[in-house]
């Protein structure tokens, strides 16, 4: 296991580590931000029920976002000058969770974070064009991992200073991986994206997208994806409040989700080896199987046993890493351009 370590971690040039870094620092923020901000608006005196109907508003704008940007990109030909666009759009969502920290009614809180995640993850889809573009599909899971490293640093950063404060202090935390975010961007490489002939009529019968989005393999696989994002959202949401409504401690309940994201890390590291073992079919079913039994567990046993909740943990990495990477290898596979 070492050696697959050692042999992931050797860079392959200044573009790898641009890359890296910049998803290091994207997914510490979004830890902070995707797993604290419900503890930060219950701190304020938000209902259960309306931190919920906050969270649908910005998971709703994150379904449109990743489209929305690459339709602006492709209209104005910014193909070229991705990395461009990522700056200035992390600048401005830098300044909705600078609107966030400061706000204290629901409709604030609602435009705030709903303006922080439509902008944040329809970036995060330009990062992975420009890691595809500039390294290729079968560096984007050494690439990713440094994004999981990221993500258990903002777990254990904000669960450290919310148990030793309060939830208010996460604030301090996200703006402040708000500021390396956007000094980061200016790290990251521009892509040169694969392009083809519009004349060609290979080109148009070949990559047509109707044919791609009516077909029955499409729907299922994009059904399925849909409702594990749900149950995805309500966990990213409501678990560290479920724990401690358990009575755990934020630094057990930040511990249990660094616990996921490191089985998600190590998962990461061997994935290429799982999908030329293993077809993608096999794959996508073991994991949502997987899933399924994790979110049954998790409401039946983990309030008895802490041990019982980091082996439930542990499927994180079936649930994420491989339905993550095999939904990458998908998209690009049918996608082309």
């Amino acid at each position: 296991m070492l050696t697959s370590f050692r042999k992931l971690l050797r860079t392959t040039g200044n573009n790898y580590i641009e890359c890296s870094l910049n998803y290091f620092i994207y997914y510490a923020l979004h830890a902070a931000v995707g797993n604290y901000s419900s503890s930060i608006l219950q701190f304020r005196g938000i209902d259960s029920k309306s931190i919920g109907q906050i969270r649908a508003v910005f998971s709703f704008l994150s379904i449109f976002s990743p489209y929305l940007c690459n339709a602006f990109i492709a209209k104005y030909d910014y193909n070229n000058h991705r990395a461009q666009v990522v700056r200035v759009g992390i600048c401005a969502s830098t300044a909705f969770a600078i609107l966030f920290t400061i706000s204290s009614s629901f409709g604030w809180f609602a435009i705030s974070l709903g303006g922080f995640f439509f902008l944040f993850h329809g970036l995060g889809s330009q990062y992975e064009v420009i890691v595809i573009d500039t390294l290729g599909t079968s560096e984007y899971a050494r690439v990713r991992l440094w994004g999981s490293v990221g993500y258990i640093f903002g777990i254990l950063v904000c669960g450290q200073v919310v148990e030793t404060y309060q939830a208010e202090a996460a604030c301090v935390v996200i703006l402040m991986l708000c500021a390396l975010t956007s000094y980061v961007t200016f790290r990251l490489p521009n892509s040169t994206p694969t392009t083809f002939t519009s004349s060609s009529n290979m080109f148009k019968e070949q990559f047509s997208l109707w044919p791609v989005l009516s077909a029955r393999r499409f729907i299922l696989f994009a059904s399925s994806i849909f409702l594990l994002s749900i149950s995805l959202g309500t966990y990213g949401g409501f678990f560290i409040i479920y724990l401690t409504s358990l009575g755990y401690s934020d630094t057990q309940a930040s511990a249990a989700l660094a616990a996921g994201v490191i089985s998600e890390l190590i998962m990461f590291v061997y994935a290429e080896q799982v999908f030329q073992t293993f077809s993608p079919r096999d794959i996508g079913v073991v994991s949502l199987a997987a899933t399924a039994f994790r979110w049954y567990a998790m409401s039946a046993w983990v309030e008895s046993s802490a041990l019982l909740l980091l082996l439930v943990q542990a499927l994180h990495a079936l649930t994420f890493s491989l339905i993550h990477t095999l939904c990458i290898k998908f998209f690009a596979n049918h996608f082309r351009g």
